[in-house]
């Protein structure tokens, strides 16, 4: 699987519970993570999608 050549993705299945499909559902609807300053940055973005 390609996606799994992508370093964000491969971050994000380090966390513990966080399997592929969730990585690539959170990537998906996120899409680039680099643009969040910080992880609070992030939860506050997500909090504003309805």
């Amino acid at each position: 699987m390609e996606a799994l050549d992508d370093p964000d993705i491969r971050r994000l299945l380090t966390i513990p519970g966080v399997d592929v499909k969730v990585t690539l559902s959170v990537t998906a609807t996120v899409g680039d993570l680099a643009r969040f300053r910080s992880a609070d940055k992030l939860v506050a973005g997500c909090r504003t999608v309805s």
